[in-house]
């Protein structure tokens, strides 16, 4: 019988030659398409969908109530996509597990990143945040003073705006060796005056030199 060799059709030449476009040409040519083209596009191969995913996928809210999206879902419903360093905005509330370490490779160029009511441990990938210009870390419970100061000193340069609203600390009184100033702040808020004093503290590692804003 005659062997019959498979010629490619001219639409698998045309995805062909798009998918070995430059990035920064595929991202002229996608800023010009809809967001239902994109994901139909996204669904053709996988350098189309890691090509396709920045362009609709810049916020996630993760809740710990099961009745909002959980991080157990997010995950679940990811788990067989490779991860796309997409997210730009991101809201962590209420977590009762840490998921620092399956929600990173997501992250690492989120530019803001708001953390309540979690355990602390989902504070673990902040430092590797390159982009960070704008925290909120509110009513999260650290083990001292020392912990959140470690914290505030391992943030990237990037960030420009602080928010910390009512955290607890099981021991205050710790002194936090500080190894000279870190991020320099721009805009600061606080709930209370308890929450500025801290940063007000000789050891703490946060520059208030340059604030141009603060809210108390």
């Amino acid at each position: 019988m005659p062997s019959h060799s498979h010629h490619p059709t001219f639409q698998e030449d045309l995805l062909s030659d798009l998918e070995n476009l430059p990035l920064e040409l595929f991202e002229e040519i996608a800023s010009y398409l809809d967001i239902r083209t994109l994901i139909a596009l996204s669904l053709t191969s996988s350098i189309w969908r890691a090509a396709c995913i920045r362009f609709f996928f810049h916020t996630l809210t993760l809740h710990g109530d099961h009745s909002y999206c959980s991080s157990s879902e997010f995950l679940a419903d990811f788990k067989n996509q490779a991860p796309v360093p997409c997210l730009r905005n991101v809201v962590l509330k209420g977590l009762k597990e840490d998921r620092s370490n399956a929600l990173l490779p997501w992250c690492t160029r989120v530019q803001s990143i708001k953390i309540k009511e979690c355990l602390v441990g989902s504070t673990a990938l902040l430092p590797s945040l390159i982009l960070l210009a704008d925290l909120e870390l509110s009513n999260l419970t650290f083990g001292s003073v020392a912990d959140y100061f470690l914290l505030l000193a391992s943030l990237p340069s990037t960030l420009k705006k602080l928010t910390t609203r009512a955290n607890i600390f099981r021991e205050s009184q710790s002194i936090f060796h500080t190894m000279g100033l870190g991020v320099e702040l721009e805009h600061l808020e606080t709930k209370s005056a308890e929450d500025l004093s801290l940063l007000l503290r000789d050891d703490c590692p946060i520059s208030l030199k340059s604030l141009r804003l603060a809210h108390v």
